[in-house]
């Protein structure tokens, strides 16, 4: 069961790029969407852009996700690579279906912004 607030911001924008995905390589699974991006991934450290895959699970309890699939300097260890909507501020570009994540304080990275645009 779905337990997300269907009028928070970052949900509806979530939901909004995900419902722009024109191929998803989990066609058939309810739960998650997978899909090839290109991310741009701007803090004060570095920028970077990578065409890779993302998971996105909407239902997840008790936020919504997305996740990068790890590639190459996108790790863990050096990045974030889950968002979920309650501790992130997402937004939709609704003119360039352009998924935009960011958070102005973060510990491991000080202020980010990741870019996700279905390739």
């Amino acid at each position: 069961m779905n337990m997300h607030k269907l009028d928070d911001n970052n949900f509806l924008a979530l939901h909004s790029f995900a419902k722009t995905i024109k191929n998803d390589l989990a066609s058939g699974n309810k739960h998650i969407i997978i899909v090839n991006v290109n991310i741009k991934y701007t803090c004060p450290r570095f920028e970077s852009e990578i065409n890779t895959q993302v998971i996105i699970s909407l239902d997840s309890y008790p936020f919504a996700s997305l996740k990068i699939i790890d590639k190459d300097w996108l790790t863990s260890v050096s990045v974030y690579v889950e968002f979920l909507t309650g501790y992130n501020e997402f937004s939709f570009d609704e003119k360039h279906n352009i998924l935009i994540i960011r958070c102005q304080n973060s510990p491991k990275l000080g202020p980010y912004t990741v870019e996700f645009k279905e390739l």
